[in-house]
């Protein structure tokens, strides 16, 4: 390592060339040839290393546009996680079953709510937490509400 000019290389095989076997398969080069062979293994580092990033940007670009896409459908809707407090505070009251699935989590003003399709086809369940406690209780099944939820969520959702 010392006979390594360059200090990146020489730093690359220090961090990855951490086996046995990698020195061991090369003590008998001369010390010249290792040097270019060096040179060469770590450019070929470089260059997945910067296809891996403009993978990883890609994707996160992608994901980026996707996630404002839905937010952008959401406000599209006028939905708005208020509205949505507000169509479960005028919701009729029902009895609560045994939870079934997660649609949504919505907070504001204070207010988290938690709502979950549940066991009865008719009706969902609301978990909301609030300056005064817990509270659980059901509330009737509402096609639109649901629908609303389900985009909310996947527009809220991290990706």
């Amino acid at each position: 390592l010392g006979q390594i000019d360059d200090p990146q290389i020489r730093a690359w095989l220090a961090r990855e060339w951490t086996r046995a076997k990698a020195w061991i398969d090369t003590r008998e080069l001369a010390p010249e040839t290792f040097r270019a062979r060096a040179a060469v293994w770590y450019a070929e580092h470089r260059r997945q290393a910067a296809e891996k990033a403009k993978v990883t940007s890609a994707e996160q670009e992608s994901e980026a546009a996707a996630a404002a896409a839905r937010q952008a459908e959401v406000a599209a809707a006028g939905i708005t996680a208020a509205g949505l407090i507000e169509l479960v505070d005028v919701s009729e009251r029902a009895e609560p079953a045994p939870i079934k699935q997660k649609l949504a989590e919505i907070a504001a003003d204070g207010r988290t709510l938690r709502l979950y399709e549940t066991a009865n086809p008719a009706v969902l369940l609301v978990k909301e937490k609030n300056p005064e406690g817990h509270s659980e209780y059901g509330i009737e099944h509402d096609d639109g509400l649901v629908a609303d939820l389900k985009l909310y969520a996947r527009a809220v959702a991290p990706s």
